[in-house]
């Protein structure tokens, strides 16, 4: 769903990106790269979310999770969608968490853990981390595999802890959530 402010946001945006790409001089660059960095810092609240997850074996669920929001007409992004113009992956994703009101997290185990569980993907502790940092009210979804000290340090946070088996149902609970928090935010 987009709004008539959003739509305007994206045309300056698509302008901007466009007199970047044909800059005649250094100057020039960097004045239209000021002009992006201005534009990021607008927050439009729209029915999106960032959605966190290592590539490998959280696309799936990804995947499921984004056909969920798409019917209650609200949108899911992630860092690996293409932005033209975004060559660095940080800047991508920070432009895509900017702009979204609400981070979801899915959390599976990357790296094992010695009593055998797993630690989640160090980027979606990244994410996570920028997610606090831009104060977005955030859920996450955790694989029952990954080590409860991953959850822990989000004290004050949803979280929802899934199986395979469950993860349809996790999907709706997170959905719901978002959707609660996308609601209790001051939109103007």
């Amino acid at each position: 769903m987009t709004t008539p402010i959003s739509r305007a946001l994206a045309d300056a945006r698509e302008k901007v990106e466009a007199a970047l790409t044909g800059a005649a001089s250094p100057d020039e660059t960097r004045r239209w790269q000021r002009c992006r960095n201005y534009l990021d810092t607008i927050s439009v609240r729209e029915p999106r979310a960032f959605v966190s997850y290592h590539k490998t074996d959280g696309a799936a669920y990804y995947e499921t999770l984004k056909a969920a929001f798409e019917k209650r007409k609200f949108e899911a992004v992630s860092g690996f969608d293409v932005i033209p113009g975004e060559v660095i992956v940080a800047d991508k994703v920070l432009h895509r968490l900017r702009t979204s009101a609400v981070y979801v997290g899915i959390l599976t185990p990357d790296v094992p853990t010695a009593d055998g569980r797993g630690a989640p993907s160090i980027w979606t502790l990244e994410e996570r981390g920028m997610a606090i940092a831009l104060k977005k009210p955030f859920v996450l979804m955790v694989h029952h595999k990954v080590h409860s000290s991953f959850v822990s340090t989000s004290r004050g946070y949803l979280h929802h802890r899934f199986t395979e088996q469950d993860f349809a149902q996790k999907v709706q609970e997170t959905l719901n959530d978002v959707i609660r928090l996308y609601t209790d935010l001051d939109h103007t």
